[in-house]
């Protein structure tokens, strides 16, 4: 039947026996999009993590922590393939083993393994122990590398406490067999909940949503390019100041896509602006415990910004968290499919700029610090073959939002570098001025005037680095 050819497709891809393909089941739309992207573009949506093994550590001890972590979850044991232009991935019974190879330097290992090809079927989640040989002493480091259809950052923080807790309890002889209580939230569930959504009220939203768009493009559409520069800049907000100008729903990420807003139509000068939004997707309903759910629940939409009529700082910060919530039950429609749906969306999804506005800073976190190992190496954003993506960490104390830190990482060659620090310094100028207005009595703020203060902003002399996924 159906299902037993679907299962000997999957093992015939992924070089293995039927009986150990478990479970097959469709790719949801990001997930499709990620790979597509990733076999024309090697190195595309692989993230890197390169831990230091300290002497201490037990290394055997660590390897059978993170196969019992694989096994926890079947996201991480999945591989991909595709039967008549479909995309699918199948769960396979056992864990890849953790490799242990050796290499002249870290650094030279990471470059070699972001140009692998990518071919349907293989592992997309590896581990090995790396031994790299020095004069004085021999380093070792513990590299796990994920493709983004098999996480998000959200899950990382999940993957490496579980981690943490087995490793603690495979040191505790009394305990090492006990195998643990895991309750796993099945991807597949996600899966199943996308499935049932109405495909066709989803769509129709899109079209009357983009029809009749305006904009301009900030980047001119391209195919052939990788970004190869990078700023970064820590926007400071006094503790007083908050969400009085329009309620308490408005939230800090919220606030944030105003004040974008504002900064691009001030280089773009058009009626609407579009960012297309990377979020975490978790608000999709049908899956009971899905703040638990390891996997890619990550998505990417349109926002539209209309700048006509909105006479008062309230009424724009009223219209843009009315748009993020009028999107928000259709995100995960997949932004290939949105852009399909008449000529205005297709525009507007091709030039608008990839935004991710997140709570707290990948780059700087220490996951598994309770094994003792140390992240020397977290790949960046910058090999996932996008022109322009702007990353913005909310730094919070407590509840309060006390800066914004990003990173635009975007192609130099298409994008000049005066045009990225103008728009960083009007974000500060606007964001700054939101902050403030909300704290006083000034609910009632005319929208031109955040402008013609933006208007006034002297530049800054910001440094734009040099990258490369190379």
């Amino acid at each position: 039947d159906k299902v037993d050819w679907l299962i000997a497709s999957a093992a015939r891809v992924s070089s293995t026996q039927t009986d150990q393909v478990v479970d097959v089941y469709p790719c949801t739309p990001t997930q499709r999009s990620l790979v597509e992207r990733t076999v024309v573009l090697p190195g595309a949506y692989w993230l890197h993590n390169a831990f230091e093994i300290p002497a201490e550590l037990d290394i055997a001890r660590l390897e059978r922590a993170w196969l019992e972590v694989v096994e926890a979850h079947a996201i991480l044991r999945t591989r991909i393939f595709t039967v008549d232009d479909q995309h699918l991935q199948a769960v396979l019974r056992q864990p890849d083993p953790v490799r242990h190879m050796s290499a002249a330097s870290l650094t030279k290992f990471l470059a070699a393994d972001r140009t692998r090809a990518f071919t349907y079927g293989e592992p997309l989640l590896r581990a090995v122990v790396l031994t790299e040989p020095s004069d004085d002493q021999c380093r070792r480091y513990f590299v796990l590398t994920f493709h983004h259809s098999v996480y998000d950052v959200w899950s990382l923080t999940k993957i490496f406490g579980l981690l943490e807790g087995i490793y603690a309890r495979l040191g505790c002889p009394e305990e090492a067999d006990d195998g643990g209580e895991y309750q796993e939230v099945g991807f597949k569930y996600f899966v199943k909940a996308l499935q049932d959504q109405d495909r066709g009220i989803a769509l129709d939203f899109w079209k009357k949503y983009l029809l009749g768009t305006k904009t301009k493009p900030l980047v001119p559409p391209s195919t052939n390019t990788q970004a190869n520069s990078m700023l970064r800049y820590k926007i400071s907000l006094p503790l007083t100041g908050g969400l009085k100008a329009a309620g308490s729903s408005v939230t800090h990420a919220v606030m944030t896509y105003a004040a974008l807003g504002l900064a691009f139509n001030r280089q773009l000068q058009s009626a609407d602006t579009v960012m297309r939004l990377i979020s975490m997707g978790r608000s999709t309903a049908g899956v009971p415990g899905i703040e638990d759910l390891v996997g890619p629940t990550i998505t990417t939409a349109p926002l539209r910004i209309n700048h006509t009529g909105k006479a008062t700082l309230h009424d724009y910060l009223a219209h843009v968290h009315a748009q993020v919530r009028r999107l928000t039950p259709f995100e995960q429609i997949g932004l290939d499919d949105i852009s399909h749906v008449h000529s205005d969306a297709e525009q507007a999804c091709l030039s608008a700029p990839q935004i991710v506005v997140h709570p707290d800073d990948p780059y700087t976190q220490q996951p598994a610090a309770g094994l003792g190992l140390q992240r020397r190496e977290l790949s960046a954003f910058n090999d996932d073959g996008v022109l322009f993506t702007m990353d913005i960490s909310l730094v919070l104390q407590g509840k309060a939002l006390e800066a914004l830190d990003i990173r635009v990482v975007f192609d130099g060659h298409v994008v000049p570098g005066d045009n990225v620090r103008r728009l960083v310094v009007d974000l500060e100028c606007i964001m700054q001025q939101i902050w403030e207005a909300p704290g006083s009595s000034h609910s009632d703020t005319p929208l031109d005037t955040i402008q013609r203060s933006v208007a006034e902003t002297d530049g800054l002399d910001l440094e734009v680095e040099r990258i490369s996924s190379a």
